[in-house]
């Protein structure tokens, strides 16, 4: 399962005493990043690239542009026909305070044609007070052309 986020949450600096869930949005958003002095970008402005191509590293990527703000790059990781809409900059903005980390992930289903992959894992949050919530995660990918994509 993908996580949810409340799409109507435009919040960036009040961390939630929940744990954070993932929803796409279709609505449009503001670009409220603005660089830092130092040049290190500020949350959201980081751009999350792909390292390969294997069901595993578009899920690791996937999360990684969800928590870095990089709604671009989630996007371009979920499927077409899939029937989730996109995220926004603003949809992602709860996960800010939340460092993650993935664990145990493996395959527990491959579809005997190719097309179909589901992996499971432990999705490990840390808030900024040092809480640590533990989830576990259940993703299909499917093909789309040569390429494993997100499916929901």
């Amino acid at each position: 399962m993908i996580p949810k986020i409340d799409p109507t949450d435009e919040s960036t600096d009040t961390p939630s005493e929940e744990t954070p869930t993932l929803e796409p949005t279709s609505s449009p958003e503001e670009d409220t990043t603005a660089a830092t002095e130092n040049g290190t970008p500020q949350w959201g402005e980081e751009t999350v690239s792909l390292e390969n191509n294997e069901p595993e590293a578009v899920v690791r990527t996937f999360y990684e542009a969800l928590y870095a703000g990089d709604s671009d790059t989630a996007n371009k990781l979920l499927h077409n026909d899939s029937s989730v809409s996109r995220y926004t900059q603003g949809s992602l903005s709860n996960l800010r305070s939340y460092e993650y980390e993935i664990e145990e992930m493996q395959r527990v289903e491959d579809e005997s044609d190719g097309a179909s992959v589901t992996l499971t894992f432990t999705l490990v949050l840390t808030d900024a007070d040092g809480s640590v919530q533990r989830r576990e995660e259940k993703v299909e990918l499917r093909l789309s052309g040569d390429d494993w994509k997100i499916w929901v």
